[in-house]
C-alpha cells in the first residue's frame, strides 16, 4: 500500500522549475522525493559519485570479512575476540560516520530558509517591476 496518499499541484515559474530538475538530478531523487525531504526539514545532499560507492562498498567487504574473523575468535575462544570486537565497532561506527556525512539529507533550519525566500521573493518582485516599467 502506498504511504504517499496526497497529492499536491504547485506552479512554478520556469526558473523556478529548472533549478528544482537540478537540484534533484544532482542529488539523484524524483522531484517529489526532494521536495517531501525539503518539507522534512532536510536539504538533500548531492548524489555521490561512483567512485565513492565503490569505496564504501569495499570498505563494507572489508566490515563483512571483519565480522566473520570476529565471529570465529568467539567460536574458538580465541583471546583476542574482544581486541576484535573492540575494532569491529569502531569500523561501524566509522562507516555510519562516512555514510552520514556524504549520503543522508542535512537538517535545515526551516525558519532561516523561508525568511531567505521572503527576501528573494522582494528582490525579484522589485524586479520585476523595474523591468515593467522600462
Amino acid at each position: 500500500m502506498r504511504t504517499h496518499t496526497k497529492t499536491f499541484h504547485i506552479r512554478l515559474t520556469e526558473r523556478e522549475y529548472e533549478r528544482l530538475c537540478k537540484h534533484s538530478k544532482k542529488a539523484g531523487l524524483p522531484k517529489s522525493t526532494y521536495i517531501r525531504h525539503m518539507i522534512n526539514g532536510c536539504a538533500p545532499q548531492e548524489h555521490p559519485a561512483k567512485m565513492f560507492r565503490d569505496f564504501m562498498e569495499e570498505l563494507r567487504r572489508v566490515g563483512h570479512n571483519l565480522n566473520q574473523l570476529t565471529q570465529l575468535a568467539h567460536r574458538v575462544g580465541n583471546i583476542h575476540a574482544g581486541r576484535l570486537d573492540k575494532t569491529l565497532a569502531e569500523y561501524r561506527d566509522s562507516y555510519l560516520k562516512i555514510f552520514r556525512a556524504v549520503v543522508l539529507p542535512e537538517p535545515v533550519n526551516i525558519l532561516a530558509t523561508l525568511e531567505r525566500g521572503k527576501r528573494v521573493a522582494e528582490v525579484s518582485q522589485k524586479e520585476a517591476l523595474s523591468h515593467a516599467e522600462q
